[in-house]
């Protein structure tokens, strides 16, 4: 049997535009599509650090089976100059109670588990290595702050 391993690549912090101006799209079949725009953020780890630059956003989708997940586009800037295009889907670990709120159209005010599978892609030589990994993120997504955050530690599985 293989052992999981995994090394620690970064924590992150993103903050999104606030619940007012976020861009429901609306129920198209495989559940309620919402757009909301990453507005800024930082990272900062072992191998890298930079910032989020205000270009990307999570199309999230309620499905009807009361899952929240996560689809996230943002692009990532290393201290050093280089952009490393960063997408990763996810589920975002709600209660029952905000469930219920978001079916009847309420976003809730609410601190919430997220876990997600980011994955890399720059052509920046001194991040080639991040082509190939497939990351494992968990954090959580706070919408008591205005704007709302979400935190991050990610890992490289190994």
């Amino acid at each position: 049997m293989l052992e999981l391993k995994n090394e620690h690549l970064f924590d992150a912090w993103f903050t999104v535009c606030p619940l007012a101006e976020l861009l429901p799209v609306g129920n198209g079949g495989w559940g309620t599509r919402v757009i909301a725009p990453v507005t800024g953020g930082s990272f900062q780890g072992p191998r890298m650090r930079g910032t989020a630059r205000n270009l990307g956003a999570d199309w999230f989708l309620i499905r009807p089976d009361g899952a929240f997940v996560v689809d996230v586009r943002i692009l990532l800037e290393t201290d050093d100059g280089a952009l490393i295009h960063t997408y990763y889907p996810g589920i975002v670990d709600l209660t029952e109670e905000q469930t219920a709120q978001l079916a009847s159209g309420i976003f809730p005010s609410m601190i919430a588990p997220v876990h997600t599978t980011p994955r890399f892609e720059t052509g920046h030589p001194k991040y080639l290595w991040l082509n190939r990994v497939v990351g494992a993120g968990i954090g959580e997504v706070d919408t008591t702050l205005d704007p709302p955050e979400v935190r991050y530690s990610v890992y490289a599985l190994r």
